[in-house]
């Protein structure tokens, strides 16, 4: 009898296909330890920040940010967002 629950079926199928003691890794990959990919999370992390604090400044309109101090941290968040994505762009990338 089959099961109608959909995480029971993929469950199985993986049991299936790959050896139970083998579905995660024992080792971290040699990128994962490097400076490189620590500047590479900073980078996505800035962009969300970025992407966030655009969102919220679209949403507040041109004035918000002008009149409000909630307006003022916001755009400074967004601000230091963008130069800190840059940077931790370039030392990615470098």
């Amino acid at each position: 009898m089959r099961s109608e629950n959909w995480t029971t079926r993929f469950r199985d199928r993986v049991q299936n296909t790959v050896p139970p003691g083998q579905w995660l890794p024992d080792r971290q990959p040699a990128y994962v330890r490097s400076w490189i990919s620590v500047f590479g999370v900073a980078t996505l992390a800035a962009l969300v920040f970025v992407l966030a604090s655009g969102v919220a400044l679209a949403i507040g309109g041109v004035a918000w940010w002008h009149k409000s101090s909630l307006g003022h941290f916001v755009n400074s968040v967004h601000l230091r967002s963008v130069e800190l994505f840059f940077a931790f762009m370039v030392i990615h990338l470098w």
